[in-house]
């Protein structure tokens, strides 16, 4: 049969002319990080062995989207650093309808590089964006879990900022065995989130998820559930009295963790009891692959979930 009835391809360019150079870490970029939650109340993590959950994030403030763009790497010695991560989050919130004017946000303050950086890209981003949304944040103090009392390193920062601030203690249900397994730690922790956001007012909860987040999930649920789903940048919560919301949705971990080094964030300590042995592996297993190939894994994972819905005609689609 041979070749017959095959179109040959010609070279796109002169076997003598070199390759072009690509930027290093360069490639498809973004992903959406949030399993399906509609219907299912407050969300929370599992470890794919207990029960057959879908799994979300780990109890920290994020998401990202895939649309087929090459997100370039970033180099925190570039001057456009900042202004590369803030269209991003401005593509997010665009796309997706995140915020609109007359909102008021709590932004879930954890303490590390992610959320930090999200409230900092949050605050700029309305001095820009011409919407006019109010922000409170909103720190779950868990000392009565055995976590370290970060109140004296977040307060100074947070005043520096001139952003209102509340800080709320982690209230456990009676019995609760201690340590916190990750889910448990991740649904307490939401409960006291969503019931201060609640009583400040806020019809918005926004959260610090990232590209990696919607990667490690989508595996996780395909794993240890059987369901490929990832996370959803907008999400309705108590009949919609609630919106999550994840602006980083195209923003790698990264990223974040430069821009946070680069601006001297307050910087919180790794979490003592972190026992989700499942989810740590996979992330090793994703970070093991090369800049370029992550991105294009992302990127795959979200389009496999059924991401990369926006906003048309007023709609979530």
């Amino acid at each position: 049969m041979g070749f017959a009835g095959r179109r040959l391809r010609r070279p796109a360019k002169p076997l003598s002319t070199p390759p072009r150079p690509r930027p290093k870490g360069s490639g498809r970029g973004g992903i959406s990080p949030f399993p399906s939650l509609r219907g299912r109340g407050e969300e929370g993590r599992g470890d794919g062995v207990r029960s057959p959950r879908l799994f979300s994030d780990q109890g920290h403030a994020g998401v990202a989207s895939y649309t087929g763009s090459v997100i370039p790497t970033l180099r925190m010695s570039d001057s456009r650093a900042r202004p590369y991560l803030l269209r991003q989050v401005a593509r997010a919130c665009k796309e997706f309808g995140l915020l609109a004017d007359g909102d008021r946000v709590a932004v879930a303050l954890s303490g590390g590089k992610d959320s930090t950086s999200l409230l900092d890209l949050l605050l700029r981003y309305r001095e820009r964006a011409g919407v006019s949304y109010e922000l409170v944040t909103v720190h779950v103090v868990g000392t009565a879990a055995g976590f370290p009392d970060l109140r004296d390193t977040l307060a100074p920062w947070l005043e520096g900022l001139g952003v209102d601030y509340r800080f709320v203690p982690l209230e456990l249900p009676p019995g609760e065995p201690l340590p916190l397994d990750c889910f448990r730690c991740s649904w307490n922790r939401r409960k006291a989130l969503f019931l201060a956001a609640d009583a400040l007012g806020c019809n918005k909860l926004a959260f610090g998820h990232h590209a990696d987040d919607a990667a490690v999930t989508a595996l996780m649920n395909l794993l240890f559930t059987g369901r490929l789903e990832t996370l959803e940048p907008k999400v309705d919560f108590f009949g919609g009295r609630i919106t999550v919301i994840r602006p980083l949705v195209y923003i790698p971990a990264k990223d974040l963790a430069a821009y946070a080094r680069a601006q001297n964030f307050p910087v919180a300590p790794p979490c003592p009891n972190r026992s989700d042995e499942h989810r740590q592996r996979v992330e090793e297993f994703l970070r093991g692959f090369g800049g370029r190939q992550q991105a294009m894994i992302r990127a795959n994972l979200w389009r496999a979930a059924g991401g990369g819905k926006t906003i048309k005609d007023g709609k979530y689609r």
